[in-house]
């Protein structure tokens, strides 16, 4: 997988100077982070960023974030995840779909090569076909159900039809004339 594009003066940050902008994202706007970037150390770091690197910075790290909770998976655990199951197994909660689509739909905002793309959305597109054949799995058993249900059905009514008739009547022994000489 190629190294990700930097964003501007923001791939250079030191490790605190990340957490501190993090701590920055959850309580300031966009335009309020651009600013105090902008201010001298130690109350920012000097740097001119402009919203739109900011924004495609906790873009990025809001995706394999470190400090995100286990729960939440990062993309390239996503994907391993998709390597290791069986063909026709649905490993993708609704959740991780949603963050499969929100991915291509990123990779695609930023003019990423198409294979990329291509590689995310095919999990999306792999997981929705997993759904409708387990869907049409669920209706061929149905199907089936039904038939040998109505064949019962049938079979019995035909065993009522033939009860119900009468007897055949013994046949009547016909006198055969036969011809005088």
């Amino acid at each position: 997988m190629r190294k990700p594009k930097p964003i501007g003066p923001l791939s250079s940050l030191i490790p605190d100077q990340k957490l501190q902008l993090r701590h920055w994202y959850d309580s300031m706007s966009y335009e309020q982070i651009a600013a105090r970037i902008a201010l001298p150390p130690p109350d920012g770091f000097a740097l001119d960023v402009s919203v739109w690197q900011l924004r495609r910075y906790f873009q990025r790290i809001s995706l394999d974030d470190p400090a995100a909770p286990p729960e939440t998976p990062s993309i390239s655990e996503i994907i391993d995840q998709a390597a290791l199951c069986q063909p026709g197994e649905n490993v993708f909660t609704p959740a991780t779909v949603h963050l499969l689509e929100k991915r291509s739909f990123e990779l695609a905002l930023a003019q990423e090569a198409p294979r990329k793309i291509s590689a995310v959305f095919g999990l999306v597109l792999k997981s929705r076909n997993t759904k409708v054949r387990e869907r049409l799995t669920e209706v061929q058993k149905q199907k089936l159900a039904l038939r040998k249900e109505i064949e019962q059905q049938k079979q019995q009514s035909s065993a009522a039809t033939r009860s119900s008739l009468p007897a055949p009547a013994t046949p009547i022994p016909i006198p055969v004339c036969t011809p005088n000489p």
